[in-house]
């Protein structure tokens, strides 16, 4: 992330860093399509940690904690079924992502 703000200040030479590297900014952007999932799963992760926190400390035992009414094929069907949708919505953001960068017409610049 800090990487991408540099491109956000001003009197930067991010016009000169780009120059020299080949890219532009333009082409740098693409890279950053995943940062959102990356994002979003990363602070699920921390949410649900978080949300145990007697068990984190140590003051309770994991076994304790445990639904007596869960099954295992229940919790498996909620795994499988939120990687579907989170798979599915990755992929549908991908495909319009790539619509709208194979849409979008660049004019070029005039030196």
């Amino acid at each position: 992330m800090t990487f991408f703000m540099i491109f956000l200040l001003p009197a930067l030479p991010d016009d000169a860093v780009c120059f020299l590297a080949g890219l532009t900014r333009l082409k740098l952007l693409p890279l950053f399509i995943p940062l959102p999932f990356i994002a979003n799963s990363v602070g699920w992760y921390i949410t649900e940690a978080g949300r145990q926190p007697w068990i984190v400390v140590g003051l309770q035992r994991t076994a304790e904690a445990v639904s007596p009414n869960l099954t295992p094929g229940e919790v498996w069907l909620t795994l499988i079924g939120f990687t579907g949708i989170y798979l599915l919505l990755a992929v549908l953001a991908l495909f319009a992502a790539l619509h709208h960068i194979r849409k979008t017409k660049v004019n070029e610049a005039v030196d």
